[in-house]
This record gives structure tokens, C-alpha cells and sequence, in this order.
């Protein structure tokens, strides 16, 4: 019997047959397709041979080539076609100068492209300023370190020089330092204190070191001229001083008015100071009665400061002639002509430059100088005057010590303070690129054309102020630099002299010149320059110059004179990083061109609007347009109270701020509109910005002079006043969102903190 698990040998046995007879025929048929395989590689293999001939390939290859060339070039041409598909220009040509490629590497480091432009330009231009510079203001106040660091590398250098100003320069620097050094400082001392002695001694005879003397030695005239011959012009009883403002049909005045500044110094102190200067001119034995003296003066001086002054409101200009009459025992003429050169001043041409105002000091018929002086013993008078020189010298002259640890050099202010015109040819022949002064001129002519135009496009403006509006920009003066009397070679220096080397004349045109010595002290180096720059002051005066002497010229600014109708440029602002006559025009006109529009601007802000086309201060607005102005300014001005500026910890004026934000207005829209004047065709393309729409650029370029750290410090003093202008992020950000230009350049979406509904314009 069969197990039910044992197999059926005959079934399998068919089974495997079957499969062995499907797997012969499977096995033929494999054979057969590996034999026709063989015979197609046989036949490939003929091919691919006759393929490998080295000419073919080659053929091949750059057929290839040629084709995925082309194909690259026309996918070029679809993507700049969507980008700009009317007349494409090709790409513009770099400026590659150095000082271009410098301002597109600033551009690019400062930038911060993760943040909107259309909700905070600030931060999208300045965002990372601070991590390129260790400078706490802007790249303005940088450039005037800079100017001040070139005028003092040059000074230090061990270099001889055959220039005047310059060796007047080295010598004011070199004694200024010694002088001042820790070692020095008490031989300073003394020898100022007997210098200041020496000088009493040329304005007169003084009671309190003279026991012999007497009331017959008093000439109140004669002291008066002789201290104004010290280059003083504050004299207790009155002061004199330039005002830039049309009176009598001229533009600048001498003025006689009140001394409005009295005795700083405690009697003690003041007498203190009096031992000193005898005591070191060898006069020990004082006087019993100093104090008593000293007090005298005192109470003098407290008197003569009763008088109300209003120097804001003269009611009528009073001519030299009616001051000398009012207050007779004054010569005024004879002290003001002390003032000028002895040889070449012109004092016909200065006396019609002198006024004053009717003040009751001078023109109360009651009480006034006249009357005080004449019921004032002479011995009192005589100390008073000795007093006020003392005090004058001592502040003048400052004593203290220099800290050569200190990053702030004393004397290098002092040189660039004192010898202005002299510090800044330095940097002028050394450093500046005189081009950029008549590029910055011309520049001036566009904007002013770009002012008129958008003072004819008002549309609330009535025409009897929009004409005036015009004139006053038609007739604005300008200064870019320095003025025409310094072009020629040698002009500014020629009023320089030293005694090392022969003058061969005293006077070269109008200039006076200054004559100096290695073997004066500092004390009287600065006499010496005081007194010509007194003179200097006079020539100004009387001449028809628009370059004021005694002006501070080495920091990067501009400036307009509302009193003056006058925009002034000084040469700093005209150099790297802010201008440079071969940067593109968008540059020029973004940069340097958009803080002159602003300067312009403040001809019609809060404070200029009230001064006509000469200076004079006068209302020529109609009254419906000083209406609808105040309501513009206030638009401004609520703006501004509602912006919010993470970098400022302090409480700032609007009404202070209000005219910069006027100016920055008017500017912004000025200079945007002179732009679109230009013809930029042929302008070059900033290196790494290709075919960037250049209208961009000039927002971006025009944001780099607000650009400030962000760091936030309560206690710096400038969180702790207000500021008269508005903070950096709000004339950035709150000025160009009220520019439709700029939202449209941006394409910014309405509602966007950078394109506000509602928005704020000037005229």
C-alpha cells in the first residue's frame, strides 16, 4: 500500500518533461537573440569604427558648440528683453575712479537689503554703517577730523617751506604747543602776565600801579584808542561789531552798540589776578586800598549793565555822527579809526559803513554812558578800562595746560581758528581737486533754475508773492569756496610775512600783510594776529569782498545767510567722499547737489520766509499765503511729533526743527526735479550696480549723509537738550515719504510707511 505522503513518480515524471522540452525551446530561442546580438554588435562595431576617425569628431564637437552658443545667446536677450523691453540700452560704462569705486563699495557696506525700502529707507541704506566706521556722527563730521588731521600731518612735517601762511602757520602751532606744555606752563604764565603788563603801559597810566599818579594823566579818548589799537573792541562803555544785514542801503555794518558783557570775576579773584601781573613786572608793593579799587569797577560795570537792550528791535539807525552827538565825550571816530591799517586803510569808505541803534545807553536824555561818565571821579575810569583789558587778556590768552593724552589738539583749533585763511590753503593746495569748485558752481545755477520752476508750479502760491519767491532765488548770491581774489598764484599767501626772509613791500593789493617771528611768544604772536585780522575785519567792511575773513573755513558745510541772500560753500564740503567733479550727475546732484537745494531752501523757511530778496527783513507774503503756509509747515510738524526714532532717548522742539524740515522739504524736492532736468544718457554706472535705475541711486546717495551710529546713549548730552535739527532716521525716512518720486521709484504700495496716504509738500 502506497503512503498518502509518498510521490507519483509517473506524474512528475511528465511534469518535468513538459518543462524540460519549454525550457529546450527557451534555451533555442535565447541562443538564436544572443547570436543575432552578436551579429548587430558585429554590425555596431563596423559603424562606431568608421565614427572614430578623429576629423569627424572634431566636426562634430563644434557643431555642437556653435548650437548651445547660440541657444545662450538668445536666452540672454529673452531675460533683458523682460527687463526692459523698449529700446534697451546696453549696459552703461563704470565709473571706475577712485573716488567712484570708493562710494559704491560704501553703497554696498552700509546697505542693509534685508530690511524694505518701502518701510524703512533708513535702515535699508544705513543699516550697517556702524559696523564700518568707529565715527559717532556722520561721514561730514568725519571729513572735517580728516581736514584737520591733513592740515596738522602737513604742519609736523620736518619739510622747509619758502610760503608765508605756511611758516605762519608752523610758527602759531610750534609756540602754542611749547607754550602750553606741562613743563612750560608756569614759565608761560609768567611771561604772559608780563606781557599783559607791558601792554597796560601803551593804553595808559594805571592808578593802582602808579602811586604817583593823578588825575591830569586821564585821557578816556586817548585809552580808548590805544586799547582798540590791541585789537579790543569791547570796551565796557560800548562795543563794536560786524552785522551782515542792509542798513543805509548797504549790506554790511559796523555797529556801536551797548557791551552787553560785564565782570565774570569775584573781586577776590580779580584782584588775585592783579597781584600777579605786578608781581611778575616787578611791582610788589601794592596798594593798601586794591580792594576798594577793584570794587569800584565793579560797581562801574554793574551800572552800565542797567540799560534795557534789545538788539532784535532798533527802532531807527542812528549814524556815527548822531552817536558822537548823543554821547560827547566818547570820540568815536578817532577809536574806530584806530581799527585801520595806519597806512592803507580807506576811511572814507569805512565811515559810511558805521551805524548804530537807539539805544537808551546812548540816546536817553535823562540817564545814559554820556552822563555816567561824567559823574565818575577819572581815577575809577582809568582802572576800569586797565580791569577790562586784564580780563580780556586772560581769558583770551588761555592758560591751562594742554593734555597731550587728549584726541582734541588745542592748538590745532587754535591755528584753524586764528589763521583760517591760511589753514585752509593748505588743504587746498595739497588736497583739492579745483575742478570741483566750478562743477559745484554750475551745479548751484541748476538748482536754482529747478527752485524757480517749482515756485511757478504752486498751485496755492498767488502771483504777487510767487514773483518775489522768484527774485529772491534769481538774485541769490553765492560764494562755492573761496572768491576771486584768491584765484590768482600766490594771492592768499601774499599777505603773510615773517622776518625770516626780506618783504620786499608791506602791501600787495588790498591784503594786508602779518608780520611774524620765530622769537615771538605765543602771547604776542596772537596779539600780532589778532590786531591783523582787525584790520582784516575793516577791509571787509568797507569793501564789496563776500568772503568774511575771520570765518572759520576747514569744516565740510555749507551755509545760507538769510541777511545776506547768500549761499557760502566751504571747500571741504567740495571734496571725497562727498563730491567729486567726475562722479556721475545722479551722484552729484544726490550728494553735494540735494544739501545745497536744502541750503537754498532755507531762504523760504520758518525764519527766512520773513527776508525779501536784499536781506532786508520785511513781510512780502500775502496774507492767505502766510496763511496756507503755516498750515504746510504744521503738517511738517505734527509728522515729526508722531515719528518714532528707536536711536533718540530725548524730547526734541518742533518748533525748533521746523525750519530744517521746511529746507529739507523744499530741498529734497528741488533737487529731485533738477535731476529729472539732466540728460543721464551718457552717465556711468556706479561698479557693482550694472543697470541699476539711477533714480534709485540718488535716494540711496542722497540718505548717506544722515547716516549715523545707532548707538543709544541716555546720558551723552545730546539726550539730554533739544536739537535743532530733526534726528538723521526722520530726515531719511520722514522727509522722503512725502516724495511721490520716491514711492514711485520704489514702487512702494500705498499704506507703506514710505508712502504714507497722507503726505506733506511745501510749495
Amino acid at each position: 500500500m502506497k503512503s498518502a505522503f509518498q510521490p507519483d513518480n509517473s506524474k512528475n515524471s511528465r511534469i518535468f518533461s513538459v518543462r524540460d522540452t519549454e525550457n529546450s525551446r527557451l534555451l533555442d530561442v535565447t541562443q538564436s537573440m544572443e547570436n543575432d546580438e552578436e551579429n548587430e554588435d558585429e554590425k555596431e562595431d563596423e559603424k562606431m569604427s568608421k565614427y572614430c576617425n578623429p576629423l569627424i569628431f572634431i566636426i562634430i564637437f563644434l557643431v555642437v558648440l556653435v548650437i548651445l552658443m547660440l541657444s545662450l545667446v538668445v536666452f540672454w536677450k529673452l531675460e533683458v528683453g523682460e527687463s526692459c523691453p523698449k529700446n534697451c540700452p546696453e549696459l552703461p560704462n563704470e565709473c571706475k575712479t577712485a573716488e567712484c569705486v570708493a562710494l559704491a563699495g560704501t553703497l554696498l557696506s552700509w546697505q542693509n537689503t534685508s530690511v524694505d525700502p518701502c518701510e524703512d529707507f533708513y535702515e535699508y541704506t544705513c543699516g550697517k554703517y556702524h559696523e564700518h566706521t568707529a565715527n559717532e556722527g556722520t561721514r561730514m563730521h568725519e571729513k572735517d577730523e580728516i581736514v584737520l588731521n591733513l592740515i596738522k600731518h602737513f604742519i609736523l612735517k620736518n619739510q622747509s617751506t619758502n610760503s608765508r601762511s605756511e611758516i605762519a602757520l608752523k610758527l602759531l602751532y610750534k609756540s602754542c604747543t611749547e607754550s602750553h606744555r606741562r613743563e612750560n606752563i608756569e614759565d608761560h604764565i609768567e611771561r604772559v602776565q608780563v606781557e599783559i603788563f607791558q601792554n597796560i603801559q601803551k593804553i595808559g597810566k594805571w592808578p593802582i600801579a602808579d602811586k604817583n599818579w593823578k588825575e591830569s594823566d586821564f585821557d578816556l579818548n586817548e585809552m580808548l584808542t590805544n586799547m582798540a589799537k590791541l585789537h579790543m573792541q569791547d570796551f565796557g562803555f560800548f562795543e563794536t561789531g560786524l552785522v551782515e544785514y542792509p542798513i543805509n542801503g548797504s549790506p554790511k555794518q559796523l555797529i556801536i552798540r551797548p557791551s552787553l558783557d560785564r565782570f565774570s570775576i569775584s573781586q577776590e579773584k580779580l584782584a588775585e589776578t592783579i597781584f600777579d601781573v605786578l608781581r611778575f613786572s616787578g611791582h610788589d608793593a601794592l596798594r593798601k586800598n586794591l580792594l576798594r579799587d577793584v570794587q569800584e569797577s565793579l560797581d562801574l560795570d554793574k551800572e552800565l549793565g542797567n540799560f534795557y537792550i534789545s538788539l532784535n528791535s532798533w527802532p531807527i539807525s542812528a549814524s556815527l555822527e548822531e552817536v558822537q552827538s548823543a554821547v560827547p565825550n566818547i570820540d568815536f571816530e578817532r577809536i574806530m579809526k584806530s581799527f585801520l591799517h595806519p597806512e592803507h586803510g580807506n576811511w572814507t569808505r569805512l565811515k559810511a559803513k558805521i551805524s548804530s541803534g537807539r539805544f537808551d545807553s546812548f540816546f536817553n536824555s535823562k540817564n545814559n554812558i554820556s552822563a555816567i561818565i561824567s559823574r565818575t571821579k577819572p581815577r575809577i575810569l582809568a582802572n576800569y578800562l586797565i580791569l577790562k583789558y586784564i580780563e580780556y587778556a586772560q581769558f583770551f590768552y588761555a592758560l591751562a595746560p594742554i593734555s597731550l593724552e587728549s584726541e582734541y589738539d588745542t592748538c590745532l583749533m587754535v591755528i584753524t581758528s586764528f589763521l583760517p585763511r591760511a589753514a585752509i590753503r593748505v588743504f587746498v593746495r595739497n588736497h583739492f581737486k579745483k575742478e570741483n569748485k566750478a562743477v559745484a558752481s554750475e551745479l548751484v545755477d541748476v538748482i536754482k533754475k529747478a527752485y524757480i520752476e517749482m515756485i511757478q508750479n504752486s498751485t496755492w502760491l498767488h502771483e504777487e508773492t510767487r514773483k518775489k519767491a522768484i527774485l529772491k532765488v534769481e538774485t541769490l548770491k553765492k560764494v562755492i569756496g573761496y572768491t576771486e581774489e584768491y584765484e590768482k598764484e600766490g594771492a592768499l599767501d601774499a599777505m603773510f610775512e615773517t622776518n625770516l626772509r626780506i618783504s620786499e613791500s608791506i602791501m600787495l593789493g588790498n591784503h594786508f600783510q602779518l608780520h611774524l617771528s620765530p622769537q615771538d611768544s605765543f602771547f604776542t604772536l596772537m596779539t600780532k594776529i589778532n590786531r591783523f585780522k582787525t584790520e582784516q575785519l575793516m577791509e571787509y567792511v568797507s569793501s564789496d569782498s563776500l568772503f568774511n575773513p575771520v570765518e572759520k573755513t576747514t569744516t565740510a558745510n555749507a551755509y545760507y545767510y538769510h541777511s545776506k541772500n547768500l549761499l557760502s560753500v566751504l571747500v571741504p564740503f567740495l571734496d571725497k567722499p562727498l563730491f567729486d567733479f567726475q562722479y556721475p550727475k545722479y551722484v552729484a546732484m544726490a550728494g553735494v547737489g540735494r544739501i545745497l537745494a536744502h541750503e537754498i531752501g532755507h531762504a523760504f523757511d520758518t525764519k527766512g520766509r520773513h527776508f525779501n530778496e536784499l536781506g532786508e527783513k520785511t513781510d512780502w507774503w500775502t496774507p492767505e499765503d502766510s496763511v496756507e503756509y503755516d498750515k504746510r509747515v504744521m503738517c511738517l510738524r505734527d509728522q515729526f511729533e508722531n515719528f518714532k526714532d528707536p536711536s533718540y532717548g530725548g524730547r526734541q522742539n518742533d518748533s525748533e526743527t521746523a525750519s530744517e524740515m521746511v529746507a529739507d522739504a523744499l530741498g529734497l524736492e528741488a533737487s529731485w526735479i533738477a535731476l529729472e532736468s539732466m540728460d543721464m544718457s551718457k552717465e556711468e554706472s556706479l561698479v557693482k550696480f550694472g543697470n541699476e535705475d539711477f533714480r534709485k541711486l540718488f535716494f540711496q546717495v542722497a540718505a548717506l549723509d544722515f547716516c549715523s551710529p545707532t548707538r543709544i546713549d541716555t546720558h551723552h548730552p545730546r539726550f539730554l537738550v533739544d536739537l535743532s535739527h530733526p534726528t538723521n532716521r526722520f530726515r531719511i525716512n520722514g522727509a522722503f515719504s512725502n516724495l511721490e518720486s520716491f514711492a514711485k521709484t520704489y514702487e512702494c504700495p500705498v499704506g507703506s510707511r514710505m508712502n504714507p496716504e497722507k503726505k506733506c509738500r511745501m510749495f
